[in-house]
């Protein structure tokens, strides 16, 4: 599964090189873009108690053992600087790493030499834990450089806007940047789900998220795209 991440993330006329294809059309159009465009990366979870992920050199790994779950991160970190190196985009930069992992609980012990291994290949490293998830105001001392409170409020039409006032303050208080959420159901059950979507910039307004602090975004099923 690794492997395969990294072959889809490289593989030509996909993921990076699409995009960078896209800006290079882009700017035939209409001019070079104002920056380069910035790439953050996901980087796997190595499951602890795994046994079977492979090999790092001559040694098996055995995700027991934090110091392998360790190895195999840098593994990927250091394949993925190759990769790219070997890709060259042409309006692209890496600037990080992205842990995929919503909560730290069973990584609180490896991801700070995890951040620092990043660290010394001169990148950064991102997380956007879940609503209530562990870890989620430690998050400097696990070593991120960001972090985005999940709000978790659009999925599930029971959970009152309350949530989303209740994230705000969550993030105010321990520096997280918030994460504006929606799915196609924006659009297919719109009765329900675009008063959900409107909620969330209506709460960014009222607490100055959309002036004041970093945003995140997620969406599924090509909702922004129909848009």
């Amino acid at each position: 599964d690794w492997l395969w991440l990294l072959e889809r993330n490289f593989e030509k006329d996909r993921a990076i090189d699409a995009l960078d294809q896209a800006i290079a059309a882009t700017v035939t159009r209409g001019g070079a873009p104002a920056c380069r465009r910035q790439v953050v990366l996901t980087l796997p979870e190595p499951i602890h108690g795994q046994t079977n992920w492979g090999m790092v050199g001559n040694r098996a790994l055995d995700f027991n053992k934090p110091e392998d779950r360790i190895a195999a991160c840098a593994w990927h970190v250091r394949t993925t600087l190759a990769k790219w190196q070997a890709l060259a985009p042409k309006h692209l930069d890496l600037a990080g790493f992205y842990w995929v992992a919503e909560h730290a609980h069973q990584a609180a012990d490896i991801l700070p030499r995890i951040a620092a291994d990043i660290h010394a290949q001169g990148k950064r490293f991102f997380w956007i834990p879940y609503w209530t998830a562990a870890g989620a105001a430690q998050w400097r001392q696990l070593g991120f450089d960001a972090a985005y409170q999940q709000p978790n409020h659009f999925f599930n039409a029971k959970v009152p806007d309350t949530r989303l006032d209740a994230a705000c303050a969550v993030a105010r208080t321990n520096g997280l940047g918030l994460e504006f959420e929606c799915d196609e159901r924006a659009n297919s059950s719109a009765e329900v789900f675009r008063p959900r979507l409107h909620a969330y910039l209506q709460a960014f307004e009222r607490h100055g998220v959309k002036t004041n602090a970093a945003m995140a975004y997620y969406e599924g099923g090509g909702a922004l795209l129909q848009m």
